[in-house]
Protein backbone atom coordinates (compact mmCIF):
# COMPACT_ATOMS: atom_id res chain seq x y z
CA UNK A 1 0.00 0.00 0.00
CA UNK A 2 1.17 3.49 -0.93
CA UNK A 3 2.62 5.15 2.63
CA UNK A 4 1.11 8.27 2.02
CA UNK A 5 -2.43 7.54 2.28
CA UNK A 6 -4.38 8.90 5.21
CA UNK A 7 -7.49 7.94 6.80
CA UNK A 8 -9.25 11.17 4.44
CA UNK A 9 -7.69 9.49 0.74
CA UNK A 10 -9.35 6.79 1.93
CA UNK A 11 -12.60 7.59 2.52
CA UNK A 12 -13.22 9.55 -0.58
CA UNK A 13 -13.22 6.49 -2.72
CA UNK A 14 -16.37 5.89 -1.05
CA UNK A 15 -19.73 7.29 -2.82
CA UNK A 16 -22.40 6.96 -0.61
CA UNK A 17 -25.34 7.37 -2.78
CA UNK A 18 -29.28 7.50 -1.65
CA UNK A 19 -31.97 6.42 -3.79
CA UNK A 20 -35.35 8.52 -4.73
CA UNK A 21 -35.16 10.18 -1.06
CA UNK A 22 -38.75 11.03 0.05
CA UNK A 23 -37.69 13.75 2.94
CA UNK A 24 -35.21 16.77 1.75
CA UNK A 25 -34.47 16.65 5.13
CA UNK A 26 -33.11 13.47 5.36
CA UNK A 27 -30.78 14.34 2.74
CA UNK A 28 -29.39 17.16 4.70
CA UNK A 29 -29.18 15.09 7.88
CA UNK A 30 -27.30 12.82 5.46
CA UNK A 31 -24.66 15.16 4.41
CA UNK A 32 -24.03 16.02 8.15
CA UNK A 33 -24.01 12.38 9.21
CA UNK A 34 -21.25 11.91 6.33
CA UNK A 35 -19.29 14.94 7.37
CA UNK A 36 -19.11 14.20 10.83
CA UNK A 37 -17.33 10.86 9.97
CA UNK A 38 -14.95 12.50 7.51
CA UNK A 39 -17.16 11.11 4.10
CA UNK A 40 -17.02 13.49 1.03
CA UNK A 41 -19.01 12.10 -1.92
CA UNK A 42 -22.47 11.73 -1.65
CA UNK A 43 -25.08 11.11 -4.71
CA UNK A 44 -28.81 11.17 -4.88
CA UNK A 45 -30.88 9.35 -7.18
CA UNK A 46 -33.96 10.78 -8.38
CA UNK A 47 -35.23 12.64 -4.99
CA UNK A 48 -38.67 13.18 -4.60
CA UNK A 49 -38.02 16.94 -3.06
CA UNK A 50 -35.26 18.94 -4.24
CA UNK A 51 -32.52 19.55 -2.45
CA UNK A 52 -33.55 23.00 -0.88
CA UNK A 53 -34.43 24.71 2.47
CA UNK A 54 -35.30 21.62 4.85
CA UNK A 55 -31.99 19.70 3.76
CA UNK A 56 -29.46 23.04 3.98
CA UNK A 57 -31.40 23.32 7.94
CA UNK A 58 -30.64 19.60 8.58
CA UNK A 59 -26.98 19.54 7.33
CA UNK A 60 -26.01 22.29 9.69
CA UNK A 61 -21.84 22.76 8.90
CA UNK A 62 -22.45 20.16 5.76
CA UNK A 63 -23.66 22.67 3.88
CA UNK A 64 -20.92 22.53 1.56
CA UNK A 65 -21.71 18.22 0.88
CA UNK A 66 -25.16 19.55 -0.49
CA UNK A 67 -23.77 21.67 -2.76
CA UNK A 68 -21.19 19.19 -4.35
CA UNK A 69 -24.03 16.17 -4.80
CA UNK A 70 -24.45 14.37 -8.14
CA UNK A 71 -28.08 13.59 -9.20
CA UNK A 72 -28.48 10.66 -11.26
CA UNK A 73 -31.56 9.49 -12.78
CA UNK A 74 -31.04 5.92 -11.60
CA UNK A 75 -29.16 3.17 -9.66
CA UNK A 76 -27.00 2.22 -12.83
CA UNK A 77 -25.81 5.27 -13.57
CA UNK A 78 -24.95 6.78 -10.43
CA UNK A 79 -22.72 3.24 -9.50
CA UNK A 80 -21.38 2.51 -13.26
CA UNK A 81 -17.88 3.89 -12.68
CA UNK A 82 -17.72 1.98 -8.59
CA UNK A 83 -15.60 -1.75 -8.42
CA UNK A 84 -17.93 -2.83 -5.67
CA UNK A 85 -21.45 -1.58 -5.26
CA UNK A 86 -22.68 -2.22 -1.41
CA UNK A 87 -26.47 -2.40 -0.95
CA UNK A 88 -27.58 -1.50 2.61
CA UNK A 89 -31.03 -3.51 3.51
CA UNK A 90 -33.07 -4.04 6.47
CA UNK A 91 -34.85 -7.39 5.26
CA UNK A 92 -33.16 -10.74 3.89
CA UNK A 93 -33.88 -11.34 0.45
CA UNK A 94 -32.59 -14.42 -1.13
CA UNK A 95 -30.79 -13.26 -4.40
CA UNK A 96 -27.65 -14.83 -4.32
CA UNK A 97 -25.08 -12.08 -2.80
CA UNK A 98 -22.31 -12.20 -0.04
CA UNK A 99 -24.46 -10.89 2.71
CA UNK A 100 -22.82 -9.62 5.30
CA UNK A 101 -23.21 -8.02 8.91
CA UNK A 102 -22.55 -4.07 8.70
CA UNK A 103 -19.04 -5.15 11.16
CA UNK A 104 -17.99 -7.91 8.84
CA UNK A 105 -18.38 -5.67 5.93
CA UNK A 106 -16.64 -2.63 7.03
CA UNK A 107 -13.69 -5.37 7.91
CA UNK A 108 -13.54 -6.02 4.44
CA UNK A 109 -13.92 -2.90 3.12
CA UNK A 110 -10.66 -1.02 4.91
CA UNK A 111 -8.76 -4.08 3.96
CA UNK A 112 -9.55 -3.84 0.18
CA UNK A 113 -8.96 -0.38 0.62
CA UNK A 114 -6.10 -0.80 2.52
CA UNK A 115 -4.37 -3.23 0.16
CA UNK A 116 -4.93 -2.30 -3.24
CA UNK A 117 -1.49 -1.27 -5.01
CA UNK A 118 -1.59 1.60 -7.10
CA UNK A 119 -5.03 2.84 -6.24
CA UNK A 120 -8.19 2.35 -3.76
CA UNK A 121 -11.43 0.76 -5.55
CA UNK A 122 -13.91 3.19 -5.70
CA UNK A 123 -16.94 1.57 -3.78
CA UNK A 124 -20.43 3.14 -3.41
CA UNK A 125 -22.83 2.34 -0.56
CA UNK A 126 -26.14 2.57 -1.45
CA UNK A 127 -29.20 2.70 1.03
CA UNK A 128 -32.68 3.16 -0.22
CA UNK A 129 -36.23 4.75 0.20
CA UNK A 130 -37.26 5.36 3.75
CA UNK A 131 -40.40 3.59 3.49
CA UNK A 132 -39.14 0.24 1.79
CA UNK A 133 -35.83 0.44 0.68
CA UNK A 134 -33.90 -0.49 -2.72
CA UNK A 135 -36.22 -2.77 -5.16
CA UNK A 136 -34.90 -6.27 -6.36
CA UNK A 137 -33.87 -4.59 -9.12
CA UNK A 138 -31.40 -2.12 -7.51
CA UNK A 139 -30.70 -4.95 -4.97
CA UNK A 140 -29.26 -7.36 -8.38
CA UNK A 141 -27.05 -4.33 -8.76
CA UNK A 142 -25.26 -4.71 -5.97
CA UNK A 143 -22.21 -6.59 -5.39
CA UNK A 144 -23.14 -7.59 -1.09
CA UNK A 145 -25.67 -7.23 0.23
CA UNK A 146 -24.79 -5.49 4.30
CA UNK A 147 -27.25 -5.37 7.17
CA UNK A 148 -27.43 -3.51 10.29
CA UNK A 149 -28.24 -5.39 13.27
CA UNK A 150 -30.68 -3.85 15.57
CA UNK A 151 -33.50 -4.85 18.26
CA UNK A 152 -35.69 -7.84 17.00
CA UNK A 153 -38.68 -5.55 18.17
CA UNK A 154 -38.19 -2.70 16.56
CA UNK A 155 -35.27 -2.77 14.08
CA UNK A 156 -36.28 0.53 11.67
CA UNK A 157 -33.61 2.89 11.60
CA UNK A 158 -34.04 6.66 10.25
CA UNK A 159 -32.04 6.71 6.47
CA UNK A 160 -29.68 9.44 8.29
CA UNK A 161 -29.34 7.18 11.09
CA UNK A 162 -28.17 4.29 8.55
CA UNK A 163 -25.79 6.41 6.52
CA UNK A 164 -24.25 7.55 10.47
CA UNK A 165 -23.71 4.21 11.95
CA UNK A 166 -22.23 2.80 8.20
CA UNK A 167 -20.20 5.53 8.24
CA UNK A 168 -18.38 4.82 12.00
CA UNK A 169 -18.24 1.21 11.18
CA UNK A 170 -16.05 1.47 8.10
CA UNK A 171 -14.38 4.67 9.60
CA UNK A 172 -13.65 2.43 12.81
CA UNK A 173 -12.29 -0.08 10.69
CA UNK A 174 -9.94 1.87 8.39
CA UNK A 175 -8.77 3.37 11.89
CA UNK A 176 -7.89 0.54 13.29
CA UNK A 177 -6.25 -1.07 10.25
CA UNK A 178 -4.04 1.85 9.47
CA UNK A 179 -2.62 1.67 12.88
CA UNK A 180 -1.80 -1.85 12.48
CA UNK A 181 -0.69 -1.33 9.19
CA UNK A 182 2.21 0.84 11.32
CA UNK A 183 1.79 3.88 9.22
CA UNK A 184 2.37 7.13 11.15
CA UNK A 185 -0.07 8.24 13.21
CA UNK A 186 -0.75 11.40 11.91
CA UNK A 187 -1.48 9.96 8.62
CA UNK A 188 -5.11 8.21 10.41
CA UNK A 189 -6.13 12.50 10.53
CA UNK A 190 -6.89 10.92 14.62
CA UNK A 191 -4.68 11.28 17.56
CA UNK A 192 -6.10 9.56 19.78
CA UNK A 193 -6.12 6.17 17.76
CA UNK A 194 -5.55 3.04 19.82
CA UNK A 195 -2.32 0.11 18.97
CA UNK A 196 -4.01 -2.87 18.17
CA UNK A 197 -1.96 -6.36 20.09
CA UNK A 198 -2.50 -8.53 17.49
CA UNK A 199 -1.88 -9.89 13.91
CA UNK A 200 -4.64 -7.86 11.49
CA UNK A 201 -5.69 -11.27 10.03
CA UNK A 202 -8.09 -12.23 12.21
CA UNK A 203 -10.22 -9.23 11.84
CA UNK A 204 -10.43 -9.84 8.35
CA UNK A 205 -11.73 -13.23 8.32
CA UNK A 206 -15.36 -13.25 7.56
CA UNK A 207 -17.61 -15.97 7.62
CA UNK A 208 -20.34 -15.95 4.96
CA UNK A 209 -22.10 -19.28 6.61
CA UNK A 210 -22.28 -22.56 5.25
CA UNK A 211 -24.26 -21.59 2.22
CA UNK A 212 -22.54 -19.29 0.61
CA UNK A 213 -19.19 -18.97 -1.49
CA UNK A 214 -17.33 -16.14 0.14
CA UNK A 215 -14.75 -14.85 -2.37
CA UNK A 216 -12.83 -11.85 -1.18
CA UNK A 217 -12.19 -8.51 -3.43
CA UNK A 218 -9.13 -8.52 -5.11
CA UNK A 219 -6.44 -6.72 -3.89
CA UNK A 220 -3.20 -6.77 -5.79
CA UNK A 221 -4.02 -5.06 -9.22
CA UNK A 222 -1.37 -4.37 -11.57
CA UNK A 223 -4.31 -2.67 -13.94
CA UNK A 224 -7.42 -1.04 -12.61
CA UNK A 225 -10.82 -3.21 -11.66
CA UNK A 226 -13.21 -3.84 -14.00
CA UNK A 227 -16.34 -0.91 -13.14
CA UNK A 228 -19.86 -2.19 -12.58
CA UNK A 229 -20.78 -1.18 -16.08
CA UNK A 230 -18.10 -3.28 -17.64
CA UNK A 231 -19.41 -6.18 -15.78
CA UNK A 232 -22.88 -5.68 -16.89
CA UNK A 233 -21.50 -5.44 -20.65
CA UNK A 234 -19.94 -8.91 -20.39
CA UNK A 235 -23.26 -10.15 -19.13
CA UNK A 236 -25.28 -8.35 -21.96
CA UNK A 237 -22.53 -9.62 -24.61
CA UNK A 238 -22.89 -13.35 -23.12
CA UNK A 239 -26.35 -13.44 -23.11
CA UNK A 240 -26.71 -12.49 -27.15
CA UNK A 241 -24.47 -15.52 -27.78
CA UNK A 242 -26.52 -17.33 -25.76
CA UNK A 243 -29.51 -16.73 -27.33
CA UNK A 244 -27.58 -17.33 -31.09
CA UNK A 245 -26.80 -20.22 -29.56
CA UNK A 246 -29.64 -21.36 -28.43
CA UNK A 247 -29.45 -21.30 -25.09
CA UNK A 248 -30.83 -18.58 -24.08
CA UNK A 249 -34.58 -17.81 -24.15
CA UNK A 250 -35.21 -13.81 -24.25
CA UNK A 251 -39.07 -14.23 -23.64
CA UNK A 252 -38.26 -16.22 -20.60
CA UNK A 253 -35.63 -14.93 -19.20
CA UNK A 254 -35.73 -15.76 -15.50
CA UNK A 255 -32.56 -15.12 -13.49
CA UNK A 256 -30.19 -15.98 -16.39
CA UNK A 257 -28.67 -12.11 -16.90
CA UNK A 258 -28.28 -12.02 -13.16
CA UNK A 259 -26.28 -14.43 -12.88
CA UNK A 260 -24.09 -13.45 -15.32
CA UNK A 261 -23.85 -10.44 -14.39
CA UNK A 262 -22.64 -11.59 -10.75
CA UNK A 263 -20.06 -14.05 -12.37
CA UNK A 264 -18.15 -11.32 -14.43
CA UNK A 265 -18.10 -9.86 -10.99
CA UNK A 266 -17.16 -12.95 -9.48
CA UNK A 267 -14.47 -13.23 -11.93
CA UNK A 268 -12.59 -9.67 -10.52
CA UNK A 269 -11.82 -8.74 -13.42
CA UNK A 270 -8.83 -6.01 -14.29
CA UNK A 271 -8.96 -4.03 -17.42
CA UNK A 272 -7.29 -5.30 -19.89
CA UNK A 273 -8.94 -8.86 -18.90
CA UNK A 274 -11.77 -7.29 -19.52
CA UNK A 275 -11.05 -5.82 -22.79
CA UNK A 276 -9.71 -9.06 -23.97
CA UNK A 277 -13.31 -10.97 -22.82
CA UNK A 278 -15.31 -8.33 -24.17
CA UNK A 279 -13.35 -8.38 -27.57
CA UNK A 280 -13.73 -12.04 -27.56
CA UNK A 281 -17.55 -12.33 -27.29
CA UNK A 282 -18.42 -9.50 -29.72
CA UNK A 283 -16.13 -11.20 -32.04
CA UNK A 284 -18.53 -14.04 -31.58
CA UNK A 285 -21.53 -12.14 -31.65
CA UNK A 286 -20.88 -10.62 -34.77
Amino acid sequence: MPLDLSLSELLSQVQVVLVETTLSANIGSSARALKTMGFSNLSVVNPRQPIAKQAQAMAAGATDLLESVTLYQDLRQATEHAQLVVGLSGRSRTLGQISLELTDAARQLSRTLMLSLEAPPKISLVFGREDRGLTNEELALCDWLVHIEASEDYGVLNLSQAVQVSCYALRRALTEALSVSGLPKKQTDQSNVTESSGSDTPAYLIDAGADQLYTPLRTQWDEPAARSDQHEQLAKLSLQLLTQLELYDPNHPRKTEFRLNRLAKRLQLDRSEYNLIRSALARLVD
